[in-house]
């Protein structure tokens, strides 16, 4: 998907993996969608490690979205924000999908994800793509007092035969 023009959705959106030129950006969207945001060092560190991909959006000139999973068997999303001006475009579901296919890729059979009780916007688009909750892990966002809710879904092996 790298640099191709999805027009699809009804809002054109380029997609590129990331790079560290894109880390300000990102940490500004992470900064204003989160309540205990990375910090910035904390992307650089994932943009190097090898089992990580992280994917950017681009819009109107700038970085309007992104996401990050760790590969794996049971791959794991790592993260996932649309800036504020940018969302009800479906460009978190787009770049969702992308992770799903990455995942599939690099052999995945599971994907996993954490969400907020409080987000109920991300676990609607979640379940859309067949996340279920499996289980809720008490206390996972301390600064906010708040459990997480461990959602997964499996992975076809019809979409792992495509790529």
């Amino acid at each position: 998907m790298t640099g191709e023009m999805a027009n699809t959705h009804r809002f054109p959106v380029a997609f590129s993996p990331m790079t560290k030129d894109d880390v300000g950006e990102v940490q500004a969207i992470e900064e204003d969608s989160f309540p205990s945001p990375w910090p910035r060092r904390a992307f650089m560190e994932m943009l190097r490690c090898k089992e990580t991909r992280f994917i950017t959006a681009f819009a109107d000139g700038k970085v309007v979205g992104y996401a990050g999973i760790k590969l794996g068997r049971s791959a794991h999303i790592v993260n996932l924000a649309v800036h504020r001006g940018y969302r009800k475009r479906r460009i978190g579901s787009r770049l969702l999908a992308h992770l799903l296919e990455v995942a599939a890729r690099h052999g995945g059979n599971r994907v996993t994800l954490e969400v907020r009780p409080s987000n109920a916007a991300a676990q609607r688009m979640y379940r859309r793509f067949g996340f279920v909750p499996v289980s809720v892990k008490k206390g996972y966002y301390p600064a906010e007092n708040e459990d997480a809710i461990i959602m997964a879904r499996e992975l076809a092996e019809e979409s792992k035969d495509a790529s």
